[in-house]
This record gives structure tokens, sequence and C-alpha cells, in this order.
């Protein structure tokens, strides 16, 4: 298939040349032109890379039938490079392929040779059998029940993916080559577990119906990634060996069962790694993640009525003392770091953080509960408006760090009137949450499940809470909980992907 890419490209490039009639395309620069919209964000993200040094003509888009190709052979991350002379055509399947088709790009070019280069075309899967029969003869059947459907649906979409079959899915009784997902009563299966067998040439993936929210999900990703060899597949770090042929065999089997239902690993593995990273300095780039500066600095420390300052109360965040003992304290810090010999706007030293210590006492004075109320009844609005108004004053004498402050533990709900300033850093913390279902709510039932009176902490709560973070300021950080401190349920594992998902989104 790469020769005959190859062949056809270099022909019909001759042949539009000679004629001069190139189908009608638009044009982004004076250099680049698109053959498809959707090539908008790849063409200006090249535009600005290399800039003057983008000299030759370059061609991209999905749509290569001007060149007579047809790139539907290529996987959604696959591209394809081919230089002639002076101008440079690049195709993909997917946007997300013609980023990657991009980027290969602006190396060669800055490494001053543009290669012809092909990526991931076919399928990582040549060819899959079951009980002898090609995967292109089987339908998928599933019991008619919304978690199940999606399920059948999934597996569908990921046969297409790894070699190319589009398989239909049935809610009828099984018939023919069959791939059939049941639910089964069976206590040895606990909550996820999953049994699979393949009997007179129909493969029956048998799911726990103990917990069908989640159960038929785990048992077609853990199929295919024990079956399949599709790597990582359940954690999101994802990767699907080639492989010529796939053969499940007549009379094979398989499954798993859990060896308990719930588990918590809780430890201090975290502080390890906090340690590593200050003896080799931080080699992830800047620190934004805040914590408790208040608290832990015990800025305006000689205001606070606990010790350590602020741990069990909150300041008048609107009183001028407290601000000015604040900027007094902030200001000593950075200055100190300073005589340190510390660089001021270093990987190391661009954040500070000044959040709110761990409790929710918030100051009741008349002045707070005015702003509390005008702001939505969050405490948001009192603290974002002293941390602009801290950040401002000190970034005229110590340019370019970012403080941060927290959306947690009575601010979670972002202020409806005031904005945080280019200066501050908001990081939502997700604590309380469902972690047995993904962090978007799309699969939560909304309740709280510790105490189902406080329902801001429902998961499709927080999720809108976090949304409206980012509609008000595009520094927003998350602290994510199960990642950060411990694994809180074995079905909280299960949910990672969909939530660094959302979280990218």
């Amino acid at each position: 298939m790469k020769k005959a890419l190859c062949i056809a490209l270099a022909a019909v490039f001759i042949a539009s040349v000679l004629a001069s009639c190139a189908a009608p395309t638009a044009t982004v620069g004076s250099n680049i032109r698109l053959t498809s919209s959707n090539a908008a964000d790849a063409a200006a993200w090249l535009a600005e890379r290399l800039g003057d040094r983008l000299t030759n003509s370059v061609v991209i888009g999905t749509d290569a039938a001007e060149y007579g190709v047809d790139v539907s052979s290529l996987e959604d991350d696959g591209f394809l490079i081919r230089s002639f002379g002076r101008e440079d055509v690049l195709f993909a399947n997917t946007p997300e392929g013609l980023d990657r088709a991009v980027r290969k790009y602006a190396k060669m070019t800055e490494a001053g040779a543009v290669n012809d280069v092909t990526y991931h075309e076919g399928y990582r899967v040549k060819k899959l059998t079951i009980a002898g029969n090609d995967i292109s003869e089987f339908t998928i059947f599933s019991e008619n029940e919304e978690h199940m459907l999606r399920s059948a649906s999934e597996l569908a979409a990921r046969i297409k993916e790894a070699c190319g079959v589009e398989l239909a899915v049935s809610t009828d009784e099984p018939s023919g080559s069959a791939i059939v997902l049941r639910y089964v009563h069976d206590e040895t299966l606990r909550k996820v577990g999953y049994l699979w067998d393949v009997t007179d040439g129909v493969l029956t993936i048998s799911c726990s119906d103990a917990y069908k929210t989640l159960s038929s999900d785990r048992a077609v990703a853990r199929f295919l990634e024990k079956r399949l060899d599709w790597f990582g597949l359940s954690y999101g770090i994802e990767d699907l060996t080639a492989t010529e042929e796939i053969a499940i065999a007549e009379g094979e089997s398989g499954g798993e069962k859990p060896t308990f239902d719930w588990s918590r690993a809780h430890g201090g593995q975290h502080v390890y790694y906090e340690n590593l990273e200050h003896d080799l300095g931080n080699p992830f780039g800047p620190d934004i993640h805040a914590c408790h500066g208040m608290q832990n600095r015990r800025f305006a420390g000689s205001l606070s009525t606990s010790d350590p300052a602020w741990a069990f109360d909150q300041p008048c965040y609107l009183s001028e003392e407290f601000y000015e003992a604040s900027y007094d304290d902030v200001a000593a810090y950075i200055q100190g770091r300073i005589d340190a010999k510390e660089v001021l706007g270093s990987e190391n030293f661009t954040f500070i953080a000044v959040a709110a210590g761990d409790n929710s006492s918030w100051c009741q004075c008349k002045k707070c509960r005015k702003m509390f109320r005008e702001e939505g009844n969050t405490e948001a609005g009192a603290v974002v408006t002293w941390a602009n108004r801290l950040s401002e004053a000190l970034n005229e004498i110590y340019p370019g760090l970012i403080y941060g402050i927290f959306a947690y533990a009575g601010t979670n709900v972002p202020p409806k009137n005031v904005r945080p300033n280019e200066h501050v850093s908001i990081t939502y913390c997700f604590d309380g949450s469902c972690s047995a279902h993904p962090l978007d709510g799309s699969r939560c039932n909304g309740e709280y499940p510790f105490n189902n009176s406080n329902k801001n902490h429902a998961n499709a709560e927080m999720a809108a809470q976090l949304r409206g973070w980012c509609d008000i300021s595009p520094n927003v950080v998350v602290w994510y909980y199960g990642l950060g401190n411990a694994l809180m349920t074995m079905s909280f594992v299960h949910t990672v992907r969909d939530d660094l998902e959302f979280f990218r989104d």
C-alpha cells in the first residue's frame, strides 16, 4: 500500500501541474493550502511554528481526492508526507493525524530535509478469526440494557479500530457467527468479574449482574487487553500490538475474578516523590499546584487565633488589616528566597501558594456576608478579591509570579461577578467526590456517597463548578484527589481514563 500511495501521488501531482486546474481549496497565508476545513488548526500551528522558514508550498488536509489518493487506509493517528520539489503534501484521515503530520513536517524542515513518511498505514491486526471464521462474518448480540449496549458499541468500535471491520450490534436472539454479551448471576464473579468462551463458533462474554454500571465495560476492556494484546486499554495508556493474525480457537475460554470488591491503598507514597523531586529539582516543569499556603507558611499568622495559623479558622479576606499583614509576610517570603540566591521566574520559582487553610470556618462579618450573597452564596468572591489585590501589588515589585488559591471547602462555586486576574491561579479540588464513577457526572446517580445532604459534592455538581471556573479564568489546575493522595476504590482505577479526558476537554 505504501508503494501504491507513493506512485499515485507522483502521477497525479505531475498531471495537476500540467493542467494547473486544482480543485478549489482554502488558503492559509501565502504558502499553505487546505483541502479540508478540519485542517485549519494544524495549518495555523505549522505557520506559527515555522514562520519565515516555511519556504515550500504545503498542502494539508484529510481530503486527498485532488491527488487521487484514498486516505481511509490510514489509522486515526496515521499520516503521510510526500515532497515534490517546491511543494509538499501532508494528508491524514483525521485532525489527530494532521496534528502529528505537521509536527513531524516541522521537525524535518527545521533539520533541513523533508523526507517521504508514512505513519500507521493500515490496521494493526491484519486478520482476526473466531473458531476459524473471519471476524467480518460476525454480529455482536447484546442484552437490551443501556450499559451493555454501550459496551457492545465500544467492542464494535474497537474491532473496527483494530482490523477495519465494522460489526453490527443487535438485541435479537443470537444466530449465525456471533459475539454475545450477556449478564450472569455468579457470586464468584463479585462486582465486575467476567468469563468468556468459544462454543459452536460463538464467542460469549458473560458479565457479572452484580454491578451493571461497570461490569460489561470492564469485561470488554479486559478481554481486548488479555486476548488481543491491547496493552493498557483499561487505563488510557493504549498500545495495540501489531500482528498478522489473531486466531481465537473453538473451545478456548478465559476470564477474571476480582480478589475483593473494594480496595483502599492509603499511605505516604506521594511524600516520597515530593522528597525526591525536592532533592533533584522538579523534573516535570513548574509546580503550579496550590496548597494551604496561608496555613503552611503562616502568612498573616499574627492575626490568626489558631496554631498553625488559619488551620482552624479563616481570616476576613476583605479587611485592610489582613491585607497589609498578608502583603508584608508574602513579600518577605519572596525576598527571602531571592536572598537565598533563587532566581525569580526560574523553573522552580514561578508560583506562590497563598490558598486558604484547611477548614470552612469563614468570616461572618457584615461585609463578608454581603459579598458572599452577591457572588452567589460562595466565599470565593472575597478570596479572589483579596488575591487579585495582593498579586497586582506584588507583581509591581516581583514581576512574573503566579499566586495560587483554592476552589475548595466553601470556595468551590465560582463567583458571579469577580474575575481572577492574570496573576492568580485556581486549584479546583475534587474532595469528597464519588470515586466509583467518572467525575464528569455522566454516570453518577447524583448522590453524595458519604452525606446525602451535601449535594455540592455530587460529581455532576462539582463538574459544573469546574467548568464555571474554566469559563472565567484560563489559569485553572485540578487537584485530582484519587491520584494525588490514594486509590479510593477498585472502581476508581477504571475511571482514570474518563476523568483525564474530561479534564483535557
